[in-house]
């Protein structure tokens, strides 16, 4: 009646070396899904609940969004297509009241991501977002035609050899959605 299943893609040799991106869990029963992230070399982990299947709203919500931050801190966000038809999305990037550089959002439009698919702004690598100067930080909204849903990786890593707290330094979380 009840059993728990997982698959890891570090000994799963059914997935593809290097793979990222999204996957689709079908079930012909109640499920709860959940997932969970690690880097190794540290052992640093994250976890976040899954994307429910059958989201219809359109606008997704992430509140802190942070680009290579003097220290070490940085934010990686994945927008989920939740359509079997291309959608096309706009994201406005709004800085917070307390970024001490330009007030102006930044707006980048017209995205394509393929049915079902996933886009992944990597703001950890200097080429992630190259719209964002380093030290940006403020939150994003996705507008889309189609479905769409969201999280965000927040990721503050030991190996960068930066004096950090104790505690967790890498984290995950959904984003938010309406219609």
């Amino acid at each position: 009646r009840t059993a728990s299943y997982f698959f890891n893609p570090v000994v799963d040799m059914t997935i593809p070396e290097l793979f990222y991106g999204s996957c689709t869990i079908d079930s012909t029963g109640d499920i709860v899904s959940f997932v969970q992230m690690r880097i190794l070399s540290v052992g640093e982990a994250a976890a976040y609940e899954a994307i429910r299947a059958g989201g219809t709203n359109q606008t997704a919500f992430i509140p802190l969004v942070a680009k290579r931050l003097a220290n070490g801190f940085a934010t990686v966000a994945t927008i989920q297509n939740m359509s079997g038809s291309a959608a096309t999305v706009d994201l406005t990037y709004t800085p917070s009241s307390e970024y001490g550089g330009s007030s102006t959002p930044v707006v980048i439009n017209d995205v394509v991501i393929q049915p079902y698919a996933s886009l992944l702004h990597n703001h950890r690598t200097a080429d992630g977002v190259p719209e964002l100067p380093d030290g940006w930080y403020g939150s994003l909204t996705v507008v889309s035609d189609q479905a769409v849903d969201s999280f965000v990786q927040l990721t503050f890593p030991r190996f960068l050899g930066v004096a950090l707290p104790s505690g967790d330094l890498f984290m995950a979380h959904n984003g938010f959605t309406q219609p």
